[in-house]
């Protein structure tokens, strides 16, 4: 039996099925949060010999509010660990730069509600991002040989964010940010 119990948000996306990957190598026992069961069967194909470690959550919609509290509903082993992967990041996808932003931010304050809620056993939230929320991206030259540290932040306000909606790239590193 697996030592850890992992829940893994967004784990078919680039990331988070690099991460899944790395969790079923080392005999944890990860519950996979993604948003249709064509997903889902698509990972079970792909660590089919994982199976016994992994089982799946469906979560059509990270925004609604309860979202996450079935997946971290646990009647065996309790999670440990929640490791927070699922962001939109389609450019085609989105009609409005709100759809990169009201996701991501919802989203992620959706697990951590549901972890209060729901997974007492917690000892551990691990939300990913991106260089987007630390870097000044639209300001090349400002990057240009700068060490970065916990104290950036990428400038970008919430009304630039949302408002331009002719630059998705604002959007998208608005997200990672708030």
């Amino acid at each position: 039996m697996a030592r850890h119990r992992v829940l893994l948000t967004g784990a078919n996306g680039f990331i988070g099925a690099h991460i899944l990957s790395q969790l079923l190598g080392r005999d944890v026992s990860v519950r996979a949060v993604v948003r249709s069961e064509a997903k889902a069967a698509a990972l079970r194909a792909d660590f089919a010999s994982c199976a016994s470690q992994l089982d799946f959550a469906i979560v059509p919609d990270m925004a609604a509010d309860g979202a996450y509290a079935d997946a971290l509903t646990s009647t065996d082993t309790p999670f440990d660990t929640v490791i927070h992967t699922a962001s939109p990041f389609l450019y085609k996808a989105v009609t409005s730069n709100r759809d990169f932003m009201d996701p991501a931010v919802r989203g992620t304050t959706e697990v951590l509600k549901a972890v209060k809620a729901h997974a007492g056993s917690v000892e551990r939230v691990i939300i990913t991002s991106s260089f987007a929320a630390v870097a000044p991206l639209a300001d090349q030259a400002a990057m240009t040989g700068k060490v970065y540290t916990e104290a950036d932040w990428n400038p970008i306000t919430w009304e630039q964010a949302v408002q331009d909606e002719s630059n998705r790239n604002a959007a998208y590193q608005g997200s990672k940010k708030f």
